[in-house]
């Protein structure tokens, strides 16, 4: 696991990158590497939310205690809930636990 959070500077050059092209698709797919060896939770939804509206778009929060569903795993916790993809109606996200990860 990687004690550096290189996730926000890959999410900001993949925002930066306006056309689906080769380099995007390869920083996307680089991301997703990432956030896969700092065992990041993956998972898809109907609906918006996190008040998150645009892919490679990320908020931080420490998630609720009474929280159910997908975050339920996390409560009490400092995470990153990131906007990976939209597709077919699917909003997939993926959510980063922050408590452990040195800045």
């Amino acid at each position: 696991m990687s004690n550096q959070d290189s996730i926000p500077q890959l999410l900001r050059d993949f925002v930066s990158l306006k056309f689906c092209t080769k380099k995007r698709n390869n920083l996307k797919r680089k991301i997703i590497q990432e956030l896969e060896a700092q065992k990041a939770y993956f998972f898809d939804t109907n609906y918006t939310t996190f008040s998150i509206r645009h892919v490679g778009s990320y908020k931080e929060f420490i998630v609720p205690k009474n929280k159910r569903g997908h975050l339920a795993k996390f409560r009490g916790k400092k995470v990153r809930a990131i906007y990976l993809f939209s597709k077919n109606r699917k909003v997939g996200f993926a959510i980063q636990d922050l408590t452990n990860l040195s800045r």
